[in-house]
Parts: C-alpha cells; structure tokens; sequence
C-alpha cells in the first residue's frame, strides 16, 4: 500500500497505514488509562514517598524563579543535574500541578512505545511490531515507572529511541540534537550518549568519526564535567552526593573505573549479588532473554545497569521503582533486532509461534504482578478521602506546611514544604522546625511513620509528643487518626491547645 499521494498542487501529502492508526489507537487508549488511573491515585493520596513532591516543589520555585527545595533543604541542582525543568517549565506554568508531571512521564512512556513501532514495523512486519509495543506498555518494570512518583529520568524513553531511530535512519543533526537534549535530563544520561558513540565505532564503516568519536566525547566529557563541575557548583559541601555509594570502588570517577577493572574479582562478588541478579531476571526474562542475543543493542543500556548493580542503594536493584526507565528501552530494541534476524532465519511458523509464546508469557508475567501493582496504587484502606482532602483545602496556598508523607504532594505547590519524617527519624536529628511553619497536617498511620514506630517505638513518640508540645498547636480539624494543626494562636484561641 503506497504511503503518499499526490494532491491537487502536485504536492505529496503523506497518510496514514492503517497499522499506524491502531498502533495510535493502542498509544491514545493507554494515555487515557494512564490518566484515569493516576489521577484515581492521586486522589486517593496514592503517592507516599518523597520523589513526586519535591520535583513538583522544585518545579514550582524553579517557575518562580528559585532553585531551592525546603523539602530536602538543598539547591534543586545540588541533587541531580535535571536541567530539563527549565524546558518544561512553559508547561508547568500552564498547570502548575504535580500531576502534570506525572502526564509527562505517561506521555514519554508512550511516545516511546509508539517510536518502538515505527522501528520494529521496517523489519519485523506490522503485527509483530504492534505486538512487541504492546507488551512493552504491559511490561512489569514500565508499569511500576509509571505508577510510582516521578523522577525526571522517567522523561528519557522518549527521547532514547528518538536517538536510536535517528542512529539507525543516519540523520546525525537530529541525533545530536536529541542526545543533547538526553543529557540535560540527568547527569547519568551522558553515558548512554557514549555508548552510542562505542556502538558505531564498533558497527559502522564509514563516517567513525562524525558517529563514534564525537558521541563518545560529548557523552564522556559531559558526564564528567556534569558530576565533579557543575552539580557541586550548587552543593552547600561542594561534592556530588550519589558518588559517595561507589565508595568503596573509590572516591572520584577514575578511582571506581580503575578499581573496577583492576579487580575484576571484587566487582563480579558485587554484581552478581541475589538481589542484583533477581533485578536482571525480572527485566529479562518477560521477552525469554532474547534481548541478550543482540548484545550490541542491550550494551547501550549497560553503563546504566552497572551504575545500579555496583551501588549498594536497594532501591537501584529493584523493578518497583523509577530506576529502570532508561535500560527498559534497549531490551526492547535488542528484541526487536533479534527477531528481526529470526524472521529470516526461521519458518514463517516457527516465527510466529515464537512472537505468540513471547506475548503470551508476557501477560502472565504481568499478572503475577497484579498485587504489588494494586498495592502501590491504592495504599489506604480507610474511607477518609474526603476528609483529607478538606483538610488540605484549609490550608492557605502560601502557607508553610510540615505534612506526613501521604500529602506532600498535594501540599507540593508552594515556597515552604517540610516532610514531618523529619521530626522522628534519625537520618535527620539536625532538622529543626523553621518558625514559618504554621501548619502541620499528620496522618499517623502513614506507612513510613509506622515502620519508624515498630522499629522503636518509644523513641518516636516521645519525638513527636516533644514536636506537639514544642509549640501551641491548635486542632483545626480531624478524621479518624488524621490532624490539621495550626500554631501561633492567640490567648482566646487556646481551648483545643495539644
């Protein structure tokens, strides 16, 4: 079926195959799922870690004009090199909401799918190709990408098989200019540029340098000038934090290289622990470990899974997380370039019976997923919804607010925003409450302050009754367990004093 025809000017209009429409069809129905379902989350107060709120928080100041975050109390650029905001900030400014981070990360997610399609369709035929976007949009670690916060690195997908499409079609201005636009996402991202550039060293004969070298340099070179440069530049201590996890490599870039390669013994112990290794099951084993048999395409994928498995942070070695956006991409191309090899290797059946087994091993993978997907989604049980959400409403917009983790992202549009697992936990024992702090709104059966309390029990409640004495915290409102408090009330107004 011809692709273009000619209209009245003699001009080419280009159409649309109907593949094309119902791998969009499948794209739309999965932004409008998406949609649904977070939004449910999000008004469930589903999102209950720190990450969603602050890169809302920081999103925010960044749109009025400060890079400050008093969620974590540091310069938003001292944490990671995420200088994308700055490009989505016309967005934002749009709908100021954490959710509109959360539509973007759906959409590059999907994009990226869509893209994956067009790439696989050239080799693989039509039904394979929407077949394989399908399963990487029920993909167990895509799901979890999804559902869980936001991190800005949950962008990337889009962008990583732009860079491969161009990569395969040889338009290098536009490869360039998505991989600079990769590497703004976050510091870590220069390195899959650079392994491009490895790629075509390795792949192409002709043009080594304009694909190999130059990729390789500007991945290289901006990873290290991002990570001993420009984020300490922000930092109060001058260091990059997230190095100090390869420690025990050693203490700068050419330390953990050099020890890495010289004691290749050592390493292995390191990536080959059981968590590690379940980590390389469940992202593997969906698509039958066919991706490793196009090793040349998984290898792009490899700088960012050995930064996971040689950190000793447990979040990196897990598919419940955000950790895995930027890797799931590759596994995917690298099936795709494997069974487009098989296609014409194998009988037409055998092809197909092997796409068919692939597809249906992938829907019963993600079944055996359904709890922990429910339970990420819908963490409370109680039927106080409305209540809190009442209670979020009373709180002024230009309030400062100390807030259990269940609300900070509602609470996430505003200059002044602290986490009350500050006040009990002993990672931050220097925190003091600033005085601007008016409210505080408290759910104590808030997940991260229970785990607090079964470790200690004692400890924590005597922290937080000196918290509610420290101050004349009045009761605003309540639900259950859950309390809106405000402090600095007048003499009259002590009645309902904690």
């Amino acid at each position: 079926m011809d692709t273009t025809k000619p209209d009245k000017g003699g001009w080419v209009k280009k159409t649309l195959k109907p593949p094309d429409i119902i791998a969009l069809g499948l794209c739309l129905s999965a932004i409008i799922l998406w949609t649904k379902i977070l939004v449910d989350k999000y008004l469930r107060f589903g999102y209950y870690d720190w990450d969603l709120a602050f890169f809302s928080q920081a999103t925010w100041n960044l749109l009025h004009g400060s890079q400050y975050s008093s969620l974590f109390g540091l310069n938003f650029f001292s944490n990671h090199a995420n200088f994308i905001a700055y490009l989505i900030l016309p967005v934002y400014a749009l709908s100021p909401h954490p959710m509109t981070l959360v539509f973007l990360k759906v959409l590059s997610c999907v994009g990226g799918a869509f893209i994956l399609y067009k790439i696989a369709k050239e080799t693989l035929g039509w039904t394979p190709a929407v077949l394989l976007m399908f399963l990487y949009l029920i993909y167990p670690a895509n799901i979890f990408t999804v559902i869980y916060e936001f991190d800005f690195e949950t962008l990337s997908p889009v962008f990583l098989f732009l860079m491969f499409y161009f990569f395969k079609k040889e338009r290098f201005i536009p490869f360039l200019i998505t991989a600079l636009l990769t590497i703004i996402i976050k510091e870590n991202m220069p390195l899959i540029v650079a392994a491009f550039g490895v790629y075509a060293l390795f792949s192409r004969k002709k043009n080594k340098l304009l694909w190999g070298v130059l990729p390789l340099a500007l991945g290289l070179i901006s990873f290290y000038v991002l990570i001993t440069l420009v984020i300490p530049s922000f930092s109060s201590d001058g260091n990059y934090i997230y190095l100090g996890q390869y420690q025990s490599f050693g203490h700068s870039p050419f330390e953990i290289i050099k020890a890495v390669l010289s004691h290749p013994l050592q390493t292995l112990k390191v990536l080959f622990e059981p968590a590690k290794l379940r980590l390389l099951r469940e992202l593997f084993s969906p698509l039958f470990f066919l991706p490793l048999l196009s090793p040349h395409v998984t290898a792009l994928s490899f700088p960012i899974i050995f930064q996971h498995l040689l950190s000793p942070a447990h979040q990196g070695h897990s598919i419940y997380y955000q950790y895995t956006s930027s890797i799931t991409p590759f596994i995917f191309l690298a099936a795709a370039t494997f069974l487009a090899i098989a296609r014409h290797r194998l009988r037409p059946f055998t092809f197909y019976a092997l796409i068919g087994l692939m597809f249906i091993f992938n829907i019963l993978n993600t079944l055996s997923y359904a709890k922990p997907i429910v339970e990420r989604l819908y963490p409370h049980i109680d039927r106080l919804d409305t209540a809190r959400w009442q209670m979020v409403r009373m709180i002024p917009k230009d309030a400062s607010v100390i807030a259990t983790f269940d609300f900070l992202a509602e609470l996430s549009t505003r200059k002044s925003l602290y986490a009350f697992h500050k006040i009990y936990s002993d990672n931050y024992r220097q925190f003091i409450l600033p005085d601007e702090v008016t409210y505080a709104l408290i759910d104590p059966d808030d997940p991260w302050l229970q785990q607090e309390l079964c470790a200690d029990y004692t400890k924590v409640n005597n922290r937080i009754r000196e918290f509610l004495l420290s101050s004349d915290w009045i009761i605003k409102a309540s639900a259950g367990k859950i309390m809106l408090l405000k402090r600095d009330a007048k003499p009259n107004q002590k009645e309902g004093s904690l």
